[in-house]
């Protein structure tokens, strides 16, 4: 499941659009999850006006719209190291190695 904070993608913009005055995900898009439910997601970059929703257990509720958490995975972020070209260096610059220069001429 999602956290408060986290970025994420969204994979699927298929649906009913209830309204035409609501935003909705737009599949490719990265936001930032600024609620979390039990199966679905608000996101801080949209934020809807509050409206009368049939949930799924039947009852009518007047709340903001919420996304499907399946609609959505993470972004995860990878820091970029180049610890191995440093050890590469350490290694060709290590004392005592003898490195042979070739030259044209």
């Amino acid at each position: 499941m999602f956290r408060v904070g986290q970025k994420v993608v969204c994979v699927d913009d298929t649906g009913d659009r209830l309204n035409r005055w609501e935003t909705f995900p737009v599949k490719g898009a990265i936001y930032t999850v600024r609620e979390v439910f039990a199966t679905s997601v608000r996101l801080y970059e949209i934020v809807n006006q509050p409206g009368f929703y049939r949930r799924d257990d039947g009852f009518d509720t007047f709340d903001e719209l919420r996304f499907m958490a399946t609609r959505f995975r993470p972004i995860v972020s990878r820091p970029t190291s180049i610890e191995f070209a440093h050890e590469i260096l350490r290694k060709v610059n290590a004392p005592g190695r003898v490195t042979e220069v070739a030259r044209h001429g």
